[in-house]
């Protein structure tokens, strides 16, 4: 019964067309999205100028949520195959390598302006935290699914 609360979708795919999601591709898409904060880390500690790259995200508000979808759509697809332990393991190291990577900036590294959209800036710490945000956002959505009464296979 574990295995299959993994495989049940509890959201739909934001994605037009993609399959919904089950618990265990939240994970997956917790790892793709920490590797992509990771990422993002070693450009702001490069001091590069978008760390974010927004100008391969689109133009609009609408192109820039349609990229992300099918991002987030492709990046859980690729893990699919991949085993629970794994995706957890992934994700453990991937949080210490960000740490590491984070853990030595000085205060006014951490403080410096970054572009999240345009005209819109946050310093560099708020984009970092957002990582945990995230995270903290997904881990709540499968606790309150865990905690649901289970469903009865029996016909209604």
């Amino acid at each position: 019964e574990p295995i299959a609360a993994r495989t049940v979708p509890i959201t739909p795919s934001e994605h037009p067309g993609g399959r919904p999601w089950t618990a265990k591709d939240h994970l997956a898409h917790l790892v793709a999205r920490e590797l992509d904060f990771l990422e993002i880390a070693r450009r702001v500690v490069a001091q590069e100028r978008d760390p974010l790259r927004l100008g391969h995200r689109g133009s609009t508000d609408q192109e820039r949520a349609a990229y992300v979808n099918r991002e987030n759509q492709i990046n859980v697809e690729d893990r699919r195959p991949l085993a629970l332990t794994d995706l957890l393991e992934e994700l453990l190291d991937l949080r210490s390598q960000l740490v590491s990577l984070v853990a030595p900036l000085s205060p006014e590294d951490l403080s410096r302006a970054i572009t999240v959209e345009l005209g819109q800036h946050v310093p560099a710490h708020a984009l970092l935290g957002s990582s945990d945000r995230h995270a903290k956002a997904h881990i709540q959505l499968l606790r309150a699914t865990a905690q649901q009464p289970k469903r009865s296979s029996s016909p209604r």
